[in-house]
């Protein structure tokens, strides 16, 4: 499985499931679908706010819109 190291920056990848286990994957990235993080509350106590979160999608404009909604 291709997976890339994180550096110790903590990575969420917001593709789709397919995308994130099949494609792959940064290695110890979290997975939540984009679509589906309005929803996801737990999401705000994973990461701490003051600190970089690396979110990433598969050209930029569903991390784009991640970024948005956990700004939010």
């Amino acid at each position: 499985s291709k997976s890339l190291e994180t550096g110790g920056w903590p990575v969420l990848d917001v593709r789709e499931i397919s995308e994130y286990e099949e494609d792959g994957h940064i290695k110890n990235s979290r997975h939540a679908y984009v679509g589906f993080i309005p929803e996801m509350d737990n999401l705000k106590n994973e990461f701490d706010p003051e600190k970089p979160l690396v979110i990433t999608c598969s050209v930029g404009h569903r991390a784009s819109v991640a970024v948005s909604l956990l700004l939010k």
